[in-house]
């Protein structure tokens, strides 16, 4: 969706997290805080998307199926 030609080591580096760790997000494995989606935002460009998105989870029902595959219906 978002391209600007970065590895997830690249991404993860100003972030101060792995590369790994962007790639479990990126599969749906880790759950993705408000304020990594704020510093996400700032370093893509793009606009508050992945902050909207975190809020918008925040009030899902879905949230409490989530990651996928968790088996766990309670919140967080």
């Amino acid at each position: 969706m978002f391209e600007k030609g970065l590895s997830q080591a690249e991404l993860g580096e100003p972030l101060f997290v792995s590369g790994s760790f962007i790639g479990q997000l990126e599969a749906g494995t880790r759950r993705m805080h408000v304020e990594l989606a704020a510093q996400l935002d700032e370093v893509l460009g793009t606009n508050g998307f992945f902050t909207r998105s975190c809020a918008a989870l925040a009030k899902s029902r879905w949230r409490r199926r989530w990651p996928p595959g968790s088996g766990s219906t309670h919140s967080s």
